[in-house]
């Protein structure tokens, strides 16, 4: 089983909201995956700007710990998955939920709506 990398639209804005850790894969300025060994910072290989591409369960730890922010994924029982967005100090504070936003949406897929959880957490820093 391999871990899901984050979608290139959430590592962009993963790096406006200073993430900076070591990953293993990156994006090209095109949005195409490449695996480097040593992305230790944003680099220019090739004339090809490289974006940072954690996987989810790394950006999911870093929110967390870096800004507080919690990201649940919830099955509802009839098959469709949303999130919540919690502030990590005040279990009870809910900050945003999908559920409640029909533009978001629902999900089939467990690791599509984490993306989005994250994407939205993402949102959430100034």
């Amino acid at each position: 089983m391999n871990e899901k990398l984050i979608d290139v639209k959430t590592a962009k804005l993963a790096k406006t909201k200073g993430f900076d850790i070591h990953t293993e894969y990156g994006y090209t300025k095109e949005g195409k995956k490449r695996l480097v060994c040593s992305l230790k910072s944003d680099v220019s290989i090739s004339d090809q700007v490289w974006i940072k591409a954690p996987t989810q369960s790394i950006l999911r730890k870093w929110l967390r710990e870096t800004h507080n922010l919690l990201i649940e994924v919830i099955w509802n029982g009839n098959e469709e998955f949303y999130f919540i967005i919690k502030v990590k100090e005040i279990l009870g504070e809910t900050l945003y939920e999908s559920f409640d936003d029909h533009d978001i949406g629902h999900w089939n897929i467990y690791e599509e709506a984490l993306e989005s959880g994250l994407y939205e957490a993402l949102k959430l820093i100034k």
